[in-house]
């Protein structure tokens, strides 16, 4: 009975890894393993791209001890994305994964996915000017173009604010001694999304989790819902846009948790922080400010005091956003 699905060989996936040769995609190897095992029906095989010499070499070694099959390319994710055996695969389906350290690089292999019919899913750890460590993970479905195209936005707009190198800064020998206490937390969060989201999304299911969210503890996810301001030149006020977002945001958000909005102006970013309380209501607990440039101090003391719960904090390249994957 059902011999038509039971003992069919498994089917191979391509996950395609970018960035592969980073910390961050190495310590996503147990979840892979892992799904290997327990799958009748799928197996993983690991793409490892990344434009470092030997770095994806190394990482699809370890791969092979883990018992993963694993081939390394190295070459920028953007030369994968474009190549002919991705853009018309011929030998199953195709999983991809951003974990790239500068959000330019993300945004732009974003954008190449979009004629694409992959599952999508991404972490990226952020170090924010006023030193809160937050952790960005996304699971998309091939359909879901709305959010991914707001992932886009996010990842340039954040390109014009964020340094380079920002991994040492983040977890390695500049970062601040309860971060990288906190790295082992962010890991196991996004390990475990990866692995609820992956076997959901391979089956073609929608995800376990919301498709965008941010942590700031390893343990409480926040939706998050972008929106784009630009040309607006001013500051929304914070709680008309939270107010505005139901709409128009096809997301389904439960009474009773917090989200975050995450709004692009001209003048920089802003996450606001809010409560969908029992009855329906919003309540705005708190907003950061990570703006593009040095704001006149006339500038600023009108945007604190149309804000003034915000806790402003100006990103130039003396005080720049640090990402690593």
């Amino acid at each position: 009975m059902f011999d038509d699905l039971t003992q069919k060989p498994k089917q191979s996936i391509k996950l395609i890894v970018g960035g592969g040769g980073g910390r961050g995609a190495q310590m996503m190897r147990a979840p892979v393993a892992r799904y290997n095992n327990g799958s009748k029906r799928n197996v993983l095989e690991r793409i490892i791209v990344d434009s470092a010499p030997a770095k994806a070499s190394l990482a699809a070694e370890e791969d092979l001890k883990a018992g993963i099959s694993s081939t390394a390319v190295e070459a920028r994710i953007e030369e994968v994305l474009t190549h002919p055996q991705v853009l018309e695969p011929t030998d199953g389906r195709q999983v991809l994964m951003m974990a790239m350290d500068q959000p330019q690089s993300v945004a732009s292999a974003l954008t190449l996915t979009e004629p694409l019919q992959q599952i999508v899913l991404g972490y990226m750890v952020i170090r924010l000017p006023d030193q809160k460590m937050l952790g960005l993970r996304y699971a998309l479905r091939p359909e879901e173009m709305h959010y991914k195209r707001q992932l886009i936005q996010l990842f340039s707009h954040l390109a014009n604010s964020t340094a380079r190198a920002g991994s040492s800064h983040v977890i390695g020998r500049h970062a601040r001694s309860e971060h990288r206490h906190k790295e082992p937390l962010l890991r196991k969060f996004f390990a475990k999304h990866m692995e609820q989201n992956l076997n959901e999304l391979v089956a073609g299911n929608a995800p376990t989790n919301y498709p965008i969210e941010l942590t700031s503890d390893g343990e409480q996810a926040w939706p998050v819902i972008i929106r784009d301001q630009r040309g607006v030149n001013q500051w929304d006020d914070p709680k008309a846009l939270t107010n505005s977002i139901f709409e128009n945001e096809p997301i389904v958000l439960e009474r009773g948790r917090d989200f975050t909005v995450c709004e692009l102006t001209d003048e920089g970013t802003r996450l606001h922080q809010v409560r969908m309380r029992t009855d329906g209501r919003t309540t705005l607990k708190s907003s950061a400010a990570v703006p593009n440039r040095t704001i006149s101090n006339e500038r600023l003391h009108s945007v604190r005091d149309a804000i003034s719960r915000a806790d402003r904090q100006t990103v130039t390249r003396r005080n720049p956003l640090y990402s690593t994957d």
